[in-house]
């Protein structure tokens, strides 16, 4: 899979698309890692963990954009950025 997209204004290199299923509401993502990171969900770690419940490993970018707590940090969640 040797393609680019467009993230943030820049080309980025895709590396591969992955398939997670979101912990909050179950659907299905299809998802990319790049060389910039990954795009269409979000896996715990320790940034976006403070943002999930204890027993949520991955989340869509619609669960989390709909979080309160990531509204309140990043009031920009429901723009469009790429």
């Amino acid at each position: 899979m040797a393609k680019n997209i467009l993230v943030d204004g820049k080309m980025r290199k895709v590396i591969k698309e992955v398939k997670e299923s979101c912990d909050r509401c179950h659907k299905e993502v299809i998802g990319l890692i790049t060389d910039y990171g990954n795009k269409g969900y979000y896996r715990r770690n320790a940034m976006w963990g403070e943002f999930m419940s204890p027993d949520e490993n991955v989340l869509c970018d619609e669960c989390m954009h709909n979080d309160p707590r990531y509204k309140q940090q990043f009031p920009f969640a429901n723009r469009r950025l790429w």
